[in-house]
């Protein structure tokens, strides 16, 4: 049974083993359908997988702690801003659903909901979104970027084909 139900997304949350309402229905969903960007990218099933991960033990650790509140529900924001040694970093965050704004892009795999600025979206339209685990560290990662240059060895910092930066 849905609770409640958002151009698709199920809002569910699990507390001893039953389904509660969460804060989502304080606030309004803020996820446009014209800002649906699902078809630009490819999310990996590594990444979708370490998605659920993060968020059941988000759900466990809120079963647990009676005192918290609000929404349960996190989105998985991935931010470029300039920096680093190619001259933009990759970075992923997660985040309250809540936090989502209306002008933000989104695209969904499965149940992983990411969202990204506008601004990024154009330095990564066509890009992979993979989660890479090996025994140096595990992290989120954009991988086949059509719009990068030249990538660092770490992967986390990246140059834009120069067409790229011309475009408005």
């Amino acid at each position: 049974m849905t609770l409640l139900k958002c151009h698709g997304f199920r809002f569910n949350l699990w507390k001893y083993g039953v389904r509660y309402l969460s804060g989502l229905k304080e606030r309004p969903c803020l996820l446009k359908e014209e800002n649906n960007i699902t078809g630009s990218f490819t999310v990996t099933d590594s990444c979708v997988n370490r998605f659920k991960s993060v968020q059941l033990k988000k759900l466990q650790a809120k079963a647990v702690d009676s005192s918290s509140t609000g929404s349960d529900d996190i989105v998985l924001r991935i931010n470029v801003t300039a920096g680093g040694c190619q001259g933009f970093n990759y970075s992923f965050c997660f985040e309250n659903a809540r936090d989502i704004s209306a002008e933000d892009l989104w695209l969904k795999k499965d149940d992983a909901l990411i969202v990204l600025q506008k601004k990024a979206f154009r330095l990564l339209k066509g890009s992979v979104i993979d989660y890479h685990s090996e025994l140096k560290g595990s992290a989120f990662v954009i991988k086949s970027n059509p719009n990068s240059d030249h990538s660092c060895s770490c992967g986390s910092s990246f140059s834009v084909k120069t067409a790229n930066l011309m475009k408005s």
